[in-house]
């Protein structure tokens, strides 16, 4: 990774205007057709396999286009009642207009006398607007639908929109927080820097990124259903991780100026050192935040991949657009410096950074760990304490600024029909004997006889008589009779724990005892009973994704450091910092601390897949910490092998540098904080607090403690490891460009030049584990598309992960890639993924109609993966673009229909077969090298010189000193013996 960084850091700096004009074009182009083509937000939720799952599935099975969680308009007004004339006809015509407006699916009758839609008094009463599908429920349809209120509100009623549509138009710009967050930055940037141009390139590059990733998220929203607080999470982290990356860059690159090397190859080391550091920052980042999809749920899942999104477009400016800049400005990076202050950085040696502050707080901690260690400590879980009350819950709209549509609409509803209103349960009731009227029952005006069904009349009476039931509803019975649905309004709110225990208490008692033997079998859905499961769900899996992130967090410094105790240490580290952050938003949102001044009125749940988000987040944030910490700490301990030493120069070669990007990551973060969203206020605190704890108790004082009581120990590997595990460096050393490194010794070059090229042992260790797989599938799945899916991945995982050969002489074998390496064949074998998913979108959405559309929609797919390989001249390997794109459709054929699911699927596959194949790479060769090597003597340490010894030693050394040789040559002495 080293040489590809240093040589496209070059290279990027020696075209900089090609490279930054390109990246604004694209940029500009991406965010004008993210705006014209993208599609907006949608917070469907659904837990698969849950209660709430299966009752929307009947739902949208019998009910299509109407199954959809309905938004209630609602209406007061001041004097009189709904029912009047002057208001009934005023009502009518709103009606009319919403079901005009393309979207909707299904409009209820305006309230009218003697319905459970109108108050007692008369006052207040809603209609009922079903989208055609929880994805329409957009900015854009919520807009239509109260621009279409307009008669109402001419004629004096006071309407307010609820529900989907409601959440919609209460969102609040992020504009401003994004604002003061950057202006935060700049100020931190100026007084780190001392230079206006210095800082303008993080918060440039920030920005683009930013804004480019965003544009992508719209424009995947017409395959998936992008969550609506995704864009802003995405942003609050985008901004984080974008700046910090460009400063890191921008300080190595001027200390490299300081020392007097030329422009570019400033820059290529830059990139090579700095920039490999941020590229397994934004990949800890990326896998974090992507292990989100183990909780099950799409809309968590889909919370993830945006941020995802999001910091790989910031990685990707990170190691392009970045030293673009820096090599176009050159040394006019230090320009425009602030009056008083010194722009140009100088490169330290370790007797100017002895003299720091930093340095100094380090030498203290040393004399003193154990009493820093027990302090620290004692901040950290009294920080944490609260995260042991923490209770997973749901939030209403009862939660926002009373001036927000939705807050409007659910104080009304609450005052009217209790607050149960604004959630009520939908039972969904399936009929194996399909539903009918009892003999000898005629049909009344405008009713359905199927209702006075015995098992439904004697239901309902069942679910009003069940403790916490404010109103049941006639039942709605599907076309062929085989579904019914109540709709239940509970006494309590949505976001009420006893409103939970209802839900437990219907699907565990009240359901099962009604419907036993009769033929019926009753779930409960709508979207509290969803968010209810979607909270077990994640309290479930919580620990699972835990368990994972940290197990790969470990894994990876482990593979960086070679060191069993700095992996434990950094994961417990990290683990202790989030405790931290779970525990204030626990005693501020949950207990109600401080609350008043966040802009709430009172406490509120925590909502159930904030903790695992912030985790995630979190976890990848303080991994970028503490890698760029201990790279310095190892380079001085190489350096000068002496721990403490080593422990010191470190932070103080690093503190400053973390601390402005910590204090910029922190004012990103705390900017959120005015947004009227109860979650984004979450976050923003929890993840501010979180980033200020890691960079100051954390960082500086228990990390510093804990290494210096650890000692050399943390310095060594066990030898099974160090024979097992690759060596990899994250940062390169700067004698690789110095010439002054010793070279590995020479191997023989046995690889090939094809495509798959494994060693007995490497075949081995992958077939073994593959083998067991096969066994599992057969046993226990035995389905076409599960052995098709293992196959695909075992082939994908060969091409990528099998070992190459120097790049071949002919042509067609460097445009087919078998000289290509691993990155090479994994980069291509995403581009085919992606262009299949891209055609599949492309023919779903924007082409028009044609014959044969699948095999026009394959050729385009082929099309995309091809082009780019051949205007790569073979870099990016045909194979394996061509491999990914028949992966895609393999996928497409088992998920017909969903090209963002197909594209998961196949790059879960290629993900499965790479980490098979690779592990078997490593093992293989590690094995062989450990049956290969001869045994080595055992090494002791000699024994300590005897007096005997140390006259022979004192002799030879007379024997090589010109006087004793004068002397012996004068002859011999009285003292001779």
């Amino acid at each position: 990774m080293t040489s590809v960084l240093y040589r496209l850091g070059r290279s990027c700096a020696r075209h900089a205007r090609v490279v930054t004009l390109g990246w604004v074009v694209v940029a500009v182009l991406l965010i004008v057709a993210g705006n014209r083509l993208g599609a907006g937000n949608a917070d469907a939720i659904a837990v698969d396999g849950s209660d709430s799952m299966v009752a929307q599935t009947l739902l949208d099975r019998e009910f299509p286009g109407k199954a959809a969680e309905p938004s209630r308009i609602v209406f007061e007004v001041p004097t009189g009642k709904l029912t009047d004339q002057r208001y009934a006809n005023a009502l009518d015509s709103t009606a009319a207009r919403i079901r005009g407006i393309p979207g909707v699916g299904v409009v209820s009758d305006p309230p009218a006398a003697g319905d459970d839609s109108l108050s007692p008094d008369g006052r207040i009463g809603y209609l009922t607007v079903t989208p055609e599908s929880d994805s329409v429920a957009t900015v854009e349809l919520a807009e239509r639908v109260r621009d279409a209120t307009g008669p109402a509100r001419q004629s004096g009623v006071e309407v307010s929109v609820g529900g989907q549509l409601g959440q919609q138009l209460s969102r609040s710009p992020v504009h401003r927080s994004e604002l003061i967050g950057i202006v935060m930055a700049v100020v931190v940037m100026l007084l780190a820097f001392g230079s206006a141009v210095a800082m303008g390139v993080p918060i440039g590059t920030a920005i683009l990124a930013v804004g480019g990733g965003l544009a992508l998220l719209k424009l995947l929203g017409n395959a998936v259903d992008v969550p609506t607080v995704a864009a802003t999470l995405a942003t609050m982290i985008g901004l984080g991780v974008g700046i910090d990356y460009g400063l890191f860059l921008v300080v190595r690159f001027r200390r490299l100026l300081a020392r007097g090397l030329p422009v570019e190859e400033a820059v290529g080391r830059t990139a090579a050192t700095s920039g490999g550091a941020v590229v397994v920052a934004a990949g800890t980042v990326i896998i974090a935040v992507c292990g989100l999809a183990l909780s099950g749920v799409s809309f968590v899942g889909w919370l993830g991949y945006s941020a995802a999104v999001v910091v790989a477009v910031s990685l990707l400016s990170a190691v392009t657009l970045t030293p673009a800049l820096l090599g176009w400005l050159g040394p006019g990076v230090n320009r425009w410096s602030l009056p008083g202050r010194r722009a140009a950085a100088t490169g330290r040696d370790a007797a100017e950074l002895d003299g720091t502050g930093w340095a100094r707080l380090a030498a203290r901690v040393a004399r003193r760990p154990w009493t820093t260690a027990v302090v620290a400590s004692v901040v950290l879980l009294t920080l944490s304490a609260p995260v042991l009350a923490l209770h997973l819950g749901q939030m209403d709209a009862g939660q926002l600024p009373a001036s927000t549509e939705s807050r409007r609409s659910y104080d009304t509803l609450a005052e009217g029909f209790g607050p149960g209103a604004n959630g009520p349960l939908r039972i969904v009731v399936e009929m194996f004997d399909p539903a009918a009227a009892p003999q000898g029952e005629k049909a009344g005006e405008g009713k359905d006889v199927r209702t006075r069904d015995p098992r439904l009349v004697a239901l309902r009476t069942t679910l009003q008589q069940t403790p916490g039931v404010r109103a049941v509803s006639e039942p709605v019975i599907s076309a062929d009779s085989a579904v019914a649905v109540f709709s239940v309004t509970e006494q309590t709110s949505p976001s009420d724990e006893r409103t939970v225990e209802l839900v437990q208490r219907l699907r565990n008692a009240t359901l099962p005892q009604a419907l036993a033997a009769t033929g019926t079998e009753g779930h409960v859905g709508g979207l509290t009973a969803t968010k209810a499961d979607l909270a077990e769900r994640i309290s479930q899996r919580l620990l699972f994704l835990i368990g994972a992130v940290v197990a790969f967090a470990c894994l990876l410094v482990l593979l960086a450091f070679r060191s069993v105790w700095l992996a434990a240490k950094a994961a417990v580290m990290n683990l202790i910092s989030i405790a931290a952050a779970y525990g204030v938003v626990v005693a501020v949102f949950q207990w109600g601390w401080g609350i008043h001044l966040i802009g709430l009125d009172g406490p509120v749940p925590i909502e159930s897949y904030v903790p695992m988000m912030m985790f995630a987040i979190l976890f990848g944030l303080s991994m970028d910490y503490e890698v760029f910490l201990l790279s310095s700490v190892q380079e001085h301990w190489h350096a000068t092998r002496d721990n403490a030493r080593a422990v010191r120069l470190g932070l103080a070669d690093t503190g400053k540098i973390i601390s402005s990007a910590a204090l910029i990551m922190v004012s990103v973060f705390a900017s959120f904080m005015i947004n009227t969203n109860p979650i984004v206020k979450m976050f923003g605190l929890g993840l501010s607090v979180a980033v200020a704890v890691d960079a100051t108790v954390v960082r500086c004082l228990l990390v510093p403690a804990v290494m210096v009581l650890v000692g050399q120990r943390q310095w060594r590997l066990p030898p099974l490891l160090d024979v097992l595990l690759p060596r990899i460096s994250i940062e390169a050393d700067p004698s690789t460009f110095d010439g002054t490194h010793v070279p590995d010794r020479p191997r023989p070059d046995t690889r090939r030049g094809t495509l798959f090229h494994w060693n007995r042992w490497s075949a081995a260790t992958t077939a073994i584990p593959l083998a067991v797989l096969m066994v599992k599938i057969a046993v226990h799945h035995g389905t076409v598309a599960a052995a098709t899916a293992t196959i695909v991945a075992v082939l994908l995982g060969l091409l990528v992960g099998g070992s190459t050969g120097p790049a071949p002489a002919s042509p067609l074998a460097r445009l087919l890639g078998t000289g290509a390496g691993v990155g090479a064949r994994s980069a291509g074998l995403a581009l085919g993924v992606g262009a299949g998913a891209l055609a599949a979108t492309l023919a779903g959405v924007r082409l028009p109609p044609v014959p044969s559309a699948a095999g026009v929609t394959i050729v385009l797919a082929i099309v995309l993966a091809v082009t780019p390989s051949l205007l790569s001249r073979g870099r990016l390997p045909l194979v394996a673009a061509t491999a990914g794109t028949v992966a895609f459709w393999i996928a497409w054929a088992f998920d017909a229909g969903d090209p963002a699911a197909a594209a998961a699927a196949a790059l879960l596959w290629s993900a499965a077969g790479l980490t098979l194949s690779l592990l078997g790479r490593v093992l293989g060769n590690g094995i062989a090298a450990r049956v290969a090597r001869p045994r080595r003597p055992q090494h002791r340490q000699p024994p300590p010189p005897s007096d005997l010894q140390a006259l022979l030693d004192d002799s030879a050394e007379e024997r090589q000193d010109p006087a004793a040789e004068a002397t012996v040559a004068a002859g011999p002495s009285d003292d001779r013996t």
